[in-house]
């Protein structure tokens, strides 16, 4: 007795099954909740760089930093009204949360009141600024010009500044640097400064907080917004194709029940597994919607047209499992966000098959479904498109290579990229402030920094130091930072404003060190005693235990995000600097890097997981049932041509891979085997195509709609990465159903004897 027969001959059993496991799950999110994340941390591979990286940020970051943009309601943000406005704003907030904040109204204000040799605090800044005009200001501002580069002038000005006018500026606050890895806290803190700035009620200037973690919740407040829309949509049009199908409310219910109860149970293994939902993730329902609902259709379908359905449940396990490894191909990612995408979405698919194996047959039993002929329309469209093909074999073969091969060399091309911004919605408010702050301000420029470990007190450490900033050169560095360059910064006075130079530490310098590097007869205490200074007083570029075993070298560079030119600045940087366990090269433009290139080598190793370990199960069940291994062969070009098709048409169209794309070949892998399952095990039982036709034409029709419906309706998210994920899996769902139902029976035909 097979599975089917014992759960037909005990129904009341079998859903018994289902309502416990369903009990267990519900209990699970009734005690742990469902949590919704999105940070950066999760997009990042597990690596030596991202780790060093993460040291960096935890060891030598003194402050977390707030970016607030001001833009002028006047036209120009270097008014007298304008500058006080912020200047009130940074009062206050230093005064609720002691923050140090920086601004270009700082500066100028700064200015003034050293020339009027005051003390330079908030209360003298908003002081001096109400005596002085805006003639005032643009005199300093012509000043300025002649001995300051324009450059540094503008850092904090939008890139409209003139010399006189600019119509935005921003404001840097300086919070605990503990805040970093603290999400909970660093969004409180950012709260606190929108709701000082909602409260100040300024006239002259909108002031806009664009801080990380707000910018993060929003992100996932609109995707769950856009997935509370999305999802009842698909619903919606899954219904309406369901009613095509089977003509049929109750059977229709049945099926929606299936997709609710699998949507359940994923959502308890989530909670279970204290998995954190995420934009990628969060779609797995909709997902559902599209995929799993296909097994309640074939199943029933098959029961309705009088089919034995013990033909089509070999074929849903088996596509089953080998959609469940194109989904779980993604654990071999190294990012944390595609592992759990990858495991929750081959559990929702095994969750449907499942729930619909133990209740249709059983529902069936206790009330029978209602008996119909087969649709003859779609039946004989299809079975006269398959004819046609047919009759023209050889040139529909050619046409296809031809094609396939055009879109291979253009896959050749994809290209790669690493951007959190890219999930900026376009319509929200604080998206719009967000391109703003990136269109209109000098944010070309990322870090390289080289994390190294050990004795840095150390006057051969030193030398070392100074060789390897000199080895270095490259048109794309801006500038390179090191305790050395830090340490001639404070002791050195370059200009009347050189807000840095400190005189008693020049005095000590002088002592110890001569043409930046320390003196033949420099002691370690003397080395130390600097060390202690810069420490206490300088930015944090030391680290410090029991005694200093740690330092940074910070490369600024310029690369515009292009790969290629980070990629050759990567090498040149590892040339000039010994590169060991002691000596990490790190920093958010190699980060960036890194992640690019995870990216890439994650799609191609679940691409050739998926391919190998759905052809050896395919083999496995082939061999066993129809003693060929050949029908496992076949049964995967479909989908390699649809992976082909879809990667081909990601290069034509300039889609790059991202964190969502990136899973897409894999997923058309998943998707796209079913219908070649269901077309070779027809074959297989039948060994004519017309019949293949005739029999798996209207079910894989429907599942191929409602799949590719669900997913499309993705592309109306709110999210602009997960508007190209819904295309794009709907797109391979297309190529796959095409592949398998017009290309597959060819290929079988020419092999049938």
């Amino acid at each position: 007795m097979d599975l089917v027969d014992s759960i037909r001959k005990k129904p009341r059993f079998a859903i018994a099954i289902v309502l416990s496991i369903t009990m267990i799950f519900s209990l699970s999110i009734l005690f742990n909740g469902i949590k919704y994340e999105f940070n950066e941390e999760s997009f990042l591979p597990d690596n030596d760089v991202v780790r060093a990286n993460k040291e960096v940020l935890t060891e030598y970051e003194d402050y977390y930093y707030v970016v607030v943009l001001a833009k002028s309601r006047d036209g120009n943000i270097l008014n007298k009204e304008d500058m006080l406005e912020i200047l009130e704003i940074e009062k206050k907030v230093n005064e609720s949360l002691n923050a140090k904040s920086f601004s270009f109204a700082d500066f100028i204000s700064s200015i003034f009141l050293m020339n009027e040799n005051k003390e330079i605090n908030y209360e003298n800044r908003i002081e001096v600024m109400e005596r002085k005009g805006n003639e005032d200001i643009k005199q300093l501002l012509h000043f300025l010009s002649k001995i300051i580069p324009s450059s540094y002038l503008s850092i904090f000005l939008s890139n409209d500044f003139d010399g006189e006018k600019a119509n935005a500026t921003i404001i840097q606050f300086s919070l605990n640097s503990s805040l970093i890895f603290n999400e909970k806290e660093a969004l409180e803190k950012e709260r606190i400064i929108e709701r000082i700035i909602s409260e100040e009620k300024t006239e002259h200037i909108e002031a806009i907080v664009l801080g990380g973690k707000i910018i993060e919740e929003d992100i996932m407040r609109a995707n769950k917004k856009s997935i509370a829309i999305l999802l009842p949509l698909s619903l919606l049009l899954v219904i309406i194709i369901l009613l095509l199908t089977y003509k049929n409310l109750w059977e229709v219910a049945i099926s929606l029940i299936i997709l609710f109860l699998s949507i359940l149970w994923v959502y308890g293994v989530a909670s279970i597994m204290h998995f954190s939902l995420n934009p990628i993730s969060a779609s797995i329902p909709v997902l559902l919607a599209g995929i799993g609902i296909d097994y309640s259709i074939h199943m029933i379908l098959r029961i309705k047209e009088g089919e034995n359905e013990k033909i089509v449940f070999s074929a849903l396990l088996l596509s089953t499992i080998t959609t469940a490894i194109g989904f779980l191909s993604n654990v071999v990612s190294s990012i944390s966000l595609l592992q759990q995408f990858g495991i929750l979405a081959s559990f929702g698919i095994f969750s449907c098959f499942s729930i619909t194996i133990l209740l249709v047959p059983s529902i069936d039993e206790l009330k029978n479904f209602e008996k119909v002929e087969k649709t003859k329309f779609v039946r004989n469209v299809i079975v006269k498109m398959v004819k046609k093909a047919s009759h023209h074999k050889t040139a529909t073969i050619s046409a296809i290579f031809l094609v396939t091969a055009f879109l291979f060399i253009s896959s050749l091309n994809l290209t790669s990229e690493y951007d959190i911004k890219d999930f900026l919605p376009k319509n929200l408010k604080i998206s719009r402030d967000a391109r703003y702050l990136i269109s209109n301000f000098n944010f070309s420029t990322g870090e390289i920094d080289v994390l190294i470990k050990g004795n840095v007190t150390s006057a051969h450490l030193l030398h070392e130091i100074k060789s390897s900033v000199d080895n270095i050169s490259d048109s794309h560095i801006v500038k390179i930072e090191s305790i050395l360059s830090l340490m001639h910064d404070y002791a050195t006075n370059d200009s009347i404003f050189d807000l840095n130079y400190n005189e008693s530490f020049s005095e000590m310098y002088s002592k110890v060190m001569e043409n930046d590097l320390p003196k033949k007869n420099a002691t370690y205490e003397e080395i130390k005693e600097l060390y202690d200074w810069i420490y206490k007083h300088g930015r944090h570029v030391l680290h410090k235990n029991a005694k200093y075993d740690g330092t940074l070298i910070r490369i600024h560079v310029s690369t515009k995000g292009e790969k290629k030119e980070v990629e050759k600045l990567y090498e040149k940087v590892k040339k000039g600097i010994r590169i060991d366990e002691k000596h990490i090269i790190t920093g958010s433009t190699i980060t960036a890097y890194v992640v690019m290139n995870a990216f890439q080598k994650s799609q191609i190793e679940s691409i050739i997981l998926a391919l190998i370990l759905s052809f050896v199960v395919m083999s496995i069940v082939f061999i066993k049932k129809y003693g060929s291994v050949i029908l496992a062969i076949f049964a995967l070009i479909p989908v390699i041509l649809s992976t082909i098709w879809i990667l081909g048409t990601m290069s034509i169209l300039g889609i790059s891979l991202t964190v969502t794309t990136i899973t897409v070949a894999s997923i058309s892998i998943g998707l796209g085997i079913d219908y070649s399952i269901h077309v070779v095990n027809e074959f297989a039982t039948h060994r004519e195509i017309e019949r293949v036709a005739k029999n798996t034409g209207h079910a894989l029709m429907a599942s191929a709609m409602t799949t590719i419906f669900a997913f499309a309706l993705l592309s109306f998210s709110l999210l602009p990465p997960i508007k190209t994920f819904g295309f794009l899996i709907s797109l391979s769902i297309l190529f796959a159903f095409l592949a398998s139902m017009f290309v597959l029976p060819l290929l079988l035909d020419i092999i049938k004897k």
